[in-house]
């Protein structure tokens, strides 16, 4: 079992960072829709899922569910981006805009926000029970 402050280094700080990265891809991208900004935002992504499988064991129950939704996100996302590049053969200037298959596949932004959420209240915990121990002393 790991502890929660493991959870916090070994995953969720990075997480963070990761899908922060992410997002400014993406800021980018709905500035400019080009190959460039999407081969962006795919890498930053594909670092959000890499990391998420390879660290699983640190998934906190709590957002357990909500990264399954996460994973799946990914999944279909990296499918369809693929796909579209396959068809396209884009150069990093071109156009790149693909859009869903369905509509059940859209980024989950609750599940992010709520991942942040739990992130920053957890840094607090630990930093507070690092101040109790350290006044007990």
């Amino acid at each position: 079992m790991h502890t929660r402050k493991d959870q916090l280094h070994q995953l969720l700080t990075p997480l963070c960072f990761f899908m922060r990265l992410s997002r400014e891809a993406y800021s980018k991208y709905l500035v400019n829709k080009i190959y460039l900004h999407a081969e962006t935002i795919r890498v930053a992504n594909r670092k959000v899922y890499k990391l998420l499988i390879n660290k699983a064991a640190f998934i906190p129950e709590d957002l357990a569910h909500d990264i399954v939704i996460l994973l799946n996100h990914y999944e279909g996302w990296f499918t369809q981006f693929r796909d579209h590049k396959k068809k396209l053969k884009p150069l990093l200037g071109d156009e790149f805009v693909f859009y869903p298959v369905d509509d059940q596949s859209p980024f989950p932004k609750q599940v992010e926000e709520k991942i942040f959420r739990y992130t920053g209240e957890l840094k607090k915990e630990i930093a507070q029970q690092a101040q109790t121990a350290a006044n007990d002393i």
